[in-house]
C-alpha cells in the first residue's frame, strides 16, 4: 500500500481553481478530505461549495507573501492537526520556504502522522524548457531540484516526498498570454485534459512512484530517471531508482489479511485506493491463492508457471492452476483486462479438472468484487468483441451486483487441451457468481474450438476493462442510488 492509500486529509495549496481543484476532487473521490488555501476568500468559498462536505475547510494566503508564511503554518497545525499531506501547487514556488527561518525541521517532523506525504506541483517545463517563459521553466526546475534534495533528507522520516509534473492541460495558465486560450486542447493536439491529467498522476499515486507525471511530462520522467536516477541515487545514498521506474511499484502495494473471506477458511484483502485484492481459498478439494490488481503494476511475491507467465513494465501475471489451458485462458483475460494477477491451485486432479477449474473461478470472481470495492465513479457497463482469426465472439457486462451468466459457446469437441470444453462455460459462470456481475458471452463465429474459447476470454476481458473504467466523477451508476 502506497503513501498515496495511507494519507487522509490533504491541504491543498491553490487549490480553489484548475488543477489544484482538479486535483482535490481526486483526492475526495479517494475519500480524503481536503483543506484548500490561496488568495481570494471569494474563491475559495465558491471552490469549497463546489467540492462539498469533504473540503472541510480553506485558509486564505499569498505566498509571495514570504512573512505570512509561518502564520499560515501555525495556522493549518492549530486549526487541523489532522493534515497528513501537502500540495504545494501554488504558481509562485516560495511556498518552499516553509522550511527556512525558524522552523525547525525536527519539530515539523514531530508533528506529522506515521504516514505523511509532500507533494511538489513541477512542470514538464522543469525537464525541457520553452524560451518564451523563462522564469516559469527556471522555477519549476528549482522545484525538481528541491524536491529531490528534500527527499534525500527525509529519507528515515515518515514524510514522502512526491513530485508531480504536469505536462500542457486545460486551464487558466496561460490567461496573460496573447491567447490565452492556447493551451485549450481545441487549439493544441498536445494538451490534456484535466480528466486526462487525473487519471495519469491517479495510477502513478496508488503505484508509489516518487515522480507522477502525465502526457509529455511522464516521457521526461522516465528519460531523466534512466539517465540520472540511479547517479543521484547513490550520490545522495537513496534507494536504488529501478524500482521507481513508472509501471512498477515505489512501495510494494500490499493489503491486509482482514476482511470477508471467499470460504470458510480463506483470507482475501484489498485497497479501495489501488483496486488490488488478495484471496485464499481452501477446501477438502482445492487450496487455491490469487493476488489481484485491476489496474495492473507490481505485486508482491511470486507464483512460477510453465504456461501462462508474463511480466512487462505495467503488469505482471503468473498463473498456475494445474490446467495448462484454462492457464492460458486466464493470462488472456488479465492481459487483455489491464490486470496484473498471480494465481496459484493445487487441486485434486488425479479425479478431474472440475473442481480445480470451478474453484479458480470462484476464487478469482471474489477477488474482483473485493478489489473493485464501492460500485462508485465507474463506467458500470461494458460491450466488446473479439476476433481470433475466424472467430468471433461478443460480450456484455453490467456491474449490477446481480450475479447472472448467459454463455453460449457453441464448442464441439470434448476437450482443449486438459481442460473439459464443458468447464469453460462453467468457469465463466462461477467467475460471474462471485464476481456478482451480469455477464452475456456468445461466440458468433469460428470452426476452431480453441479460437472460439480464446476469443471469448479475450472479449471478457475488455468489457470488463471497459466496465470498471473510471468515469471521473464520484457517483453510484445507479438510478436507485446504490449497488449491493
Amino acid at each position: 500500500m502506497s503513501t498515496y492509500d495511507k494519507v487522509t486529509t490533504v491541504l491543498i495549496t491553490g487549490g480553489a481553481g484548475g488543477l489544484g481543484k482538479a486535483l482535490a476532487f481526486n483526492f475526495i473521490k479517494h475519500g480524503k478530505k481536503v483543506i484548500i488555501a490561496g488568495r481570494t476568500e471569494e474563491k475559495l468559498v465558491e471552490a469549497q461549495k463546489d467540492l462539498g462536505q469533504s473540503c472541510i475547510g480553506y485558509v486564505t494566503i499569498d505566498v509571495s507573501d514570504t512573512e505570512a508564511l509561518q502564520d499560515f503554518a501555525k495556522r493549518v497545525i492549530a486549526d487541523y492537526p489532522e493534515v497528513d499531506c501537502v500540495v504545494n501547487n501554488a504558481g509562485v514556488q516560495k511556498l518552499l520556504d516553509f522550511k527556512a527561518g525558524d522552523v525547525d525541521i525536527t519539530e515539523v517532523q514531530q508533528e506529522t502522522k506515521p504516514h505523511a506525504a509532500l507533494m511538489n506541483v513541477s512542470s514538464g517545463l522543469a525537464y525541457v524548457p520553452i524560451s518564451h517563459c523563462p522564469v516559469y521553466c527556471a522555477t519549476k526546475a528549482f522545484v525538481k531540484s528541491f524536491t529531490l534534495s528534500l527527499r534525500a533528507q527525509l529519507k528515515d522520516t515518515s514524510i514522502k516526498v512526491i513530485e508531480i509534473a504536469p505536462p500542457m492541460v486545460e486551464s487558466d495558465l496561460h490567461r496573460e498570454h496573447a491567447d490565452p486560450d492556447n493551451n485549450k486542447k481545441s487549439k493544441n493536439k498536445m494538451t490534456l485534459s484535466q480528466d486526462e491529467f487525473i487519471k495519469d498522476v491517479e495510477q502513478g499515486l496508488e503505484q508509489g512512484l516518487p515522480e507522477v507525471g502525465a502526457g509529455m511530462a511522464l516521457q521526461a520522467i522516465k528519460t531523466w530517471q534512466t539517465s540520472f536516477g540511479e547517479q543521484w541515487a547513490s550520490r545522495n545514498q537513496v534507494e536504488s531508482y529501478k524500482s521507481a521506474l513508472p509501471g512498477t511499484s515505489a512501495e510494494p502495494k500490499s493489503a491486509s489479511t482482514s476482511g470477508p473471506s471467499s470460504s470458510p477458511t480463506g483470507q482475501s484483502a484489498s485497497s479501495s485506493g489501488n483496486r488490488t485484492a488478495k484471496v485464499s481459498r481452501k477446501t477438502n478439494e482445492t487450496t487455491i491463492d490469487v493476488h489481484l490488481s485491476l489496474d495492473g503494476g507490481s505485486l508482491d511475491g511470486s507464483v512460477k508457471s510453465e504456461h501462462a507467465s508474463q511480466s512487462t513494465g505495467g503488469q505482471e501475471i503468473s498463473v498456475n492452476s494445474g490446467i495448462g489451458f484454462l492457464d492460458h485462458m486466464l493470462h488472456a483475460l488479465a492481459k487483455h483486462g489491464g490486470w496484473s494477477l498471480k494465481l496459484s491451485c493445487s487441486g485434486d486432479l488425479h479425479i478431474d479438472d472440475h473442481h480445480s477449474a470451478e474453484d479458480c473461478a470462484l476464487a478469482l470472481g471474489s477477488a474482483f468484487k473485493e478489489a473493485l470495492g464501492e460500485v462508485k465513479g465507474i463506467k458500470r457497463f461494458g460491450s466488446a468483441l473479439a476476433p481470433l482469426d475466424e472467430a468471433l465472439s461478443r460480450c456484455v457486462i453490467d456491474i449490477s451486483n446481480r450475479p447472472y451468466a448467459g454463455i453460449d459457446l457453441g464448442l464441439k469437441r470434448e476437450k482443449i487441451g486438459d481442460l473439459s470444453c464443458e468447464m469453460i462455460p462453467h468457469v465463466m459462470e462461477s467467475f460471474a457468481q462471485n464476481a456478482h456481475i451480469t455477464m452475456h458471452v456468445d461466440t458468433l463465429k469460428g470452426f476452431n474450438d480453441h479460437h472460439r474459447a480464446e476469443s471469448a476470454f479475450k472479449a471478457i476481458a475488455l468489457a470488463l476493462k471497459e466496465a470498471i473504467s473510471h468515469t471521473g466523477k464520484n457517483d453510484v451508476p445507479s438510478t436507485k442510488g446504490v449497488l449491493m
